[in-house]
Formats: structure tokens, C-alpha cells, sequence
């Protein structure tokens, strides 16, 4: 049955239903008349749907139904499995028609006449999450799904891939480091380089400020900038850091000796004991930078052309004439591949040498000149441990040098903690070489602190204190200081006062109260002993007068008085003795009895008159010396 007022859409144009058998066309449009009609239509019972439809012929099925979607107002015969598209809820919005979302509702007017509902927010949503899970299948109720979802605690750290890797497939949710930033994976992807694919990476942490690039002032100033201590707070009155660096290597990386010379030439090459083949690598002799070289006017020989390359990085064209020689050297790497491996663009490096497990500070900068002949060398990147910088620029990631690379300036800062940092690391150069790379190495430098960098600044010999230690020649021959040839007055008025020193003694020696020479077997012979002390010794087994005849200077007098009568035998002591007169007695069985004659003896500080006869029993061992006074004193 046709309803007055009701909308038809025939042949491409919409009909109103004036009467229950006239049509009227009121809307020659088609498109956005079409889709009001459509909502118009939804707006009638299911019942009265059929009757328009009956217009055009006898309709006694079903009633259709309608719904809207996320993007179409679709319609269905009810109990049809199958819903069919009616018009896009783009084409709405047409000529002359409004749309707007207004509380739960979409809207729509014509031209400025009023908003009326055109369909309802919850229908275009459509089913929920839940709805459709319980549909595929899940049993229990909406908490439980959701907890369903949840699965078990992954670990961060194993998000966390390190550097990022052109051949290495990531997944969601993957963290890697490139360019000083970490990116968060946003999906599986491989070969797509964080920070130009936004679709596949996104900023997790991004790079810090490491002090480069530009600032529009500093310290208030602009344009060109000098710098003073004044303009930075607390350092006023401090000279300029560059002034205070020295090398800790005594050679000065020279490699011609240490200590290092003290003029700027230098002539032979002297292997460094710093520097340690590994892995079978070879360390030899490299070219030599010359001082007055006939390459830039001097007429002392010309320059390997690979130091030319190097020099010419660190000095102008003016003053690469003259300057302090250094020899380079030639490290060629072996096979082996032993410790660490370094890969940078999928070529494997290695350890080519070591340095000593000297102590070294926790802080401090090694600094060393690279020119890659064959193969490449590797550096590795430290993060917190330590800073590299190549030509005065910190690299961010591993990095790889190649004989096309020319040559580089490679400056290590080490920052380690003493709570964490055993003292010593043999590895500091933290420079890896593929197999049998050929490269130079020259101008090392260990500088206690952080050297300071920029880019484009460069260091050529970093002397060592080395160099304050005097003039050239720390030793001179034994002509220069005979001959006063020598012209280094300190060493040779040391070394003449020595000389000195030797000819005196050497004259007193065998002198009366002098110094003892010694004989062939290294011994002093006995005629320069002191009266009393010396070699053999005389037997006195009767009474005897301790005469040079009877008890000669210099031999112990040896008492055996058993055999005598009542045991006993006088020892007579001469009146007249000259100043350090002494005789040792030793009594082996007996008794010995002094006769002291008008001789006063003192004992223990305490003296005996003349006349007094004190007795030296078996095994006691009695030196009597004239003093000054000519008197005895028994010890």
C-alpha cells in the first residue's frame, strides 16, 4: 500500500507519493536527494517498505531491513544472510546538504533548514571486540576475554638489538641504536634505516647534545669568537688547556729511543716496546718525516709521499719544511683471529697489536695518526666507556677506514670509573684490521685528561717531558770529561768531581792511616793490619816477657799452662811500650797471670796500681791496648 508523503526512487529520479496510486517527481536531482530519501525511507515501519516496492508489481515477500556501517547505509531482505550496499555515507554530504555529529547522533539539513537525525552513532559502529570473539568461538564473559588477552612478562632487555644492522630482520617492538638515538620497531622490517622510514621505526630515545654543531653566541659574543679565560666561569686565570699537554710516552712517538731526543732530528729507528704484534701481524720501520726536506726547499732528501700526505693534513704548506722528525711504522696484520672481532659493512676485523697492562689513568686521551695501505681498519664505537674521534669528529657507530679514506686522525677519550676500572688496558688504541691489511701508523700520543676536539683539529709530535730533562746526551764518554770536551757542563763537572774523589782515595791507599789496598786474592795483606790483628799466633806453654821477639805484633799468644807448675805461668807485660801497643791473649787451659810491673791496667773503667798480678782463665780470650797515657786498658 502506497503511504502519502512516502519517497520512491525509480529509473534514476525519486517520486513522492501524493496519493495511493499518484507519483509526483519532485526532485530531479539525483545523488544527495537520493540518500535523504534512503534515510527517510529507514525512518518507515519494515511493513511499509514493500508497499513502495509494490508500485512496480506485487511484492509479498519479507520486509527488507536497513543498518548503517562505518561507511555505507546497506540494506537486506530480513532473514537474508547478505547485506547489500544502498548509497556510500560519503555521497551524503552533497550539494546543498550538511552533515554533523551532534551527541550519539549524525546529522543532516538541507541548505539552512533544520538538523534532523540521520542515523544514530552505535549503529555505525558496529559489533564490539567481544561480540565478534564470542562469535568466532570464545566461551565466558566480557572480564574474561579481556584477561584472555594478556599474555606473560617479556623481558626489555631482550627488545634491545644494539647497533642497528642493514642485513638484520627486526620485529615489532625491537630497539636499536642508530645515529646516537634508539628507534622503536613499528613493524617487521629488514634494511629499513631508522629515521628515514617513519612506517617502520619510530624515535625511542634521541641523541643528547654532544657540544658540536652551532650556537648563534657564546659567552655573549657572536660572529667570529675568541675566547678568554675570564668568559667562562672559574677557569679566569687559567691558560689555555692545549699549552699543558705532554706525552706520557717517554719516546715521544717518535719511535727512535727513549728517552726522547732532545732536538727536533732524530736518527735511528727504534722499535717501540708499547706496541705489540698480535694475531700474527708484522710491525716494522715506516718512512721518516724529515726536517729541512728538499719536498717544500730544504736540502736534507725528500719526503715519503706517504708522509707528505699525513704532514700535509697537520701543517700548512709554509712550515712543512722544518719541523721534529718521526719515524711512521708499517704494520702489516696476519691471519690470525684470536680475542676480539670487530664487523663494520661485513668485512670481520681483528686485533693487529696490544699495548702493555701499564697502569694508566682513569681518564685520559691516546691519540695516533692512521694511513690504510690495503685491506681497512676498523674502530669500535665505546659508548659510555670512551669517546673515538676521527679527524676531530666522534663517530656514532663502528667504523671502517679504507686506503681511499686517505689519512686520519684517530683520538681516543677514555672515561672509566676507579670502582669499575681495574687500572691498565692493553687494547686502548681500540683499532681492529681485517686479514693481512697493510697500514701506517704515527705521532701516538698518551695525554693524561681529554685532549680537546673539533673539527678539522688536528696534533702533529706531542713532546714528552722527556725533553725537560737537560740537554741532548744525558750520558758523556769518559774523553769528554777527561778532556773538559764536553759541553754539557752539568753532567761533566759531575763526572770530574767523581774522578776527583777516585785519585784521592786511590793515593791513600797502603798509607799510614790510610786506606787498605787488597792483595790478589782480595784480601788486605797482614802488614797493613793494625798491630794486634792479623794472621798466626804464638804458643806460650811457660813464663814469658811479651816482648816483639817473643810475642810478635799482630798474632794471638796462645796460653797453655796445664803442664806447668801448679798450672800456672807469669806473663810479664814490658814497661816501655809505644802508643797502640796491643797483644791478644787467648788462655786454652791454665791460668795466665799478668805482671804489670810499675804499669797501671784498667779493667771495667776501674784501674789497678803496678805491682797488681790479675789472672785470665781457660777460655777467656784478653786484648791489652796502651792508651794515649801510655797506660794499659784490658778489654
Amino acid at each position: 500500500m502506497t503511504t502519502r508523503n512516502m519517497l520512491l526512487w525509480h529509473q534514476g529520479e525519486w517520486y513522492d507519493a501524493v496519493s495511493e496510486t499518484r507519483w509526483k517527481s519532485p526532485w530531479p536531482h539525483r545523488g544527495v536527494p537520493e540518500a535523504i530519501a534512503a534515510r527517510m525511507v529507514s525512518d518507515f515501519a519494515g511493513a511499509e517498505l514493500p508497499a513502495i516496492l509494490n508500485a512496480f508489481g506485487d511484492y509479498d515477500g519479507p520486509p527488507p531491513e536497513l543498518r548503517a556501517t562505518g561507511t555505507h547505509i546497506q540494506w537486506r531482505v530480513e532473514g537474508s544472510e547478505t547485506w547489500v550496499d544502498l548509497i556510500a555515507l560519503t555521497a551524503i554530504q552533497g550539494e546543498g546538504v550538511s552533515l554533523r555529529r551532534e551527541g550519539e547522533n549524525l546529522e543532516w539539513r538541507a541548505g539552512e533548514g533544520e538538523w534532523q537525525t540521520l542515523v544514530p552513532l552505535a549503529d555505525i559502529t558496529g559489533p564490539s571486540a567481544y561480540d565478534i570473539a564470542v562469535a568466532e568461538g570464545f566461551v565466558g564473559d566480557e572480564a574474561a576475554w579481556l584477561a584472555s588477552l594478556i599474555g606473560p612478562q617479556g623481558s626489555l632487555a631482550d627488545a634491545f638489538k644494539g647497533d642497528w644492522n642493514s642485513a638484520t630482520a627486526y620485529g615489532l617492538g625491537e630497539v636499536v641504536y642508530r645515529n646516537g638515538s634508539s628507534w622503536y620497531a613499528l613493524r617487521a622490517n629488514t634494511n629499513k634505516e631508522p629515521g628515514s622510514n617513519p612506517d617502520d621505526w619510530r624515535l625511542f630515545a634521541a641523541k643528547g647534545l654532544d657540544g658540536s654543531g652551532a650556537v648563534s653566541s657564546v659567552a655573549g659574543k657572536t660572529g667570529s669568537v675568541t675566547l678568554v679565560p675570564g668568559d667562562v666561569a672559574g677557569l679566569t686565570g687559567l691558560l689555555d688547556g692545549a699549552a699543558n699537554y705532554f706525552n706520557l710516552l717517554k719516546d715521544g712517538g717518535r719511535f727512535a729511543g727513549s728517552p726522547e731526543s732532545t732536538v727536533r732530528q732524530i736518527s735511528a729507528y727504534v722499535a717501540p716496546s708499547y706496541i705489540v704484534a698480535f694475531n700474527g701481524a708484522a710491525i716494522t720501520q715506516g718512512p721518516k718525516y724529515i726536517d729541512n726536506n728538499t719536498t717544500y726547499g730544504g736540502s736534507a732528501g725528500a719526503l715519503d709521499p706517504d708522509i707528505d700526505a699525513i704532514i700535509s693534513k697537520v701543517k700548512q704548506e709554509s712550515i712543512r719544511r722544518f719541523g721534529v722528525e718521526f719515524f711512521a711504522l708499517n704494520i702489516t696484520a696476519g691471519t690470525g683471529t684470536a680475542a676480539g672481532t670487530l664487523t663494520v659493512d661485513s668485512v670481520p676485523h681483528y686485533y693487529a697489536f696490544t699495548t702493555p697492562t701499564a697502569p694508566i689513568p682513569d681518564i685520559f686521551s691516546k691519540n695516533y695518526w692512521v694511513l690504510v695501505k690495503s685491506g681497512s681498519v676498523a674502530l669500535q664505537f665505546g659508548g659510555t666507556n670512551w669517546t673515538i674521534y676521527v679527524d676531530g669528529v666522534p663517530i656514532t657507530a663502528n667504523t671502517r677506514i679504507v686506503p681511499a679514506d686517505g689519512p686520519k686522525q684517530i683520538t681516543v677519550h677514555l672515561t672509566r670509573s676507579a670502582a669499575t676500572f681495574p687500572g691498565y688496558d692493553n687494547v686502548i688504541h681500540k683499532l681492529f684490521a681485517s686479514v693481512s691489511a697493510n697500514f701506517l701508523l704515527a705521532m701516538p700520543a698518551v695525554v693524561p685528561g681529554h685532549l680537546p676536539m673539533a673539527a678539522g683539529r688536528y696534533y702533529g709530535v706531542i713532546p714528552s717531558l722527556e725533553t725537560l730533562r737537560g740537554p741532548e746526551g744525558d750520558v758523556i764518554s769518559q774523553a769528554e770529561a777527561e778532556t773538559g770536551t764536553s759541553t754539557q757542563v752539568r753532567l761533566f763537572n759531575a763526572l770530574r768531581s767523581r774522578q776527583t774523589a777516585n785519585a784521592a782515595i786511590a793515593a791513600q791507599k797502603g798509607q799510614n792511616s790510610g786506606l787498605a789496598s787488597l792483595d790478589s786474592g782480595g784480601k788486605v795483606p797482614l802488614t797493613q793490619l793494625p798491630a794486634g790483628i792479623g794472621g798466626g799466633e804464638t804458643l806460650l806453654t811457660a813464663n814469658a816477657t811479651l816482648t816483639d821477639a817473643v810475642a810478635p805484633p799482630g798474632q794471638l799468644i796462645r796460653v797453655k799452662a796445664a803442664a806447668a807448675i801448679g798450672g800456672r805461668i807469669t806473663l810479664t807485660v814490658p814497661d816501655a811500650r809505644p802508643q797502640g801497643w796491643r797483644r791478644t791473649i787467648l788462655v786454652s787451659d791454665g791460668v795466665a797471670e799478668l805482671a804489670l810491673g810499675s804499669n797501671t791496667l784498667t779493667v771495667n773503667g776501674e784501674a789497678l796500681p803496678g805491682g797488681s798480678t790479675p789472672v785470665i782463665t781457660a777460655g777467656k780470650r784478653t786484648m791489652l791496648i796502651a792508651d794515649t797515657a801510655g797506660n794499659l786498658v784490658r778489654y
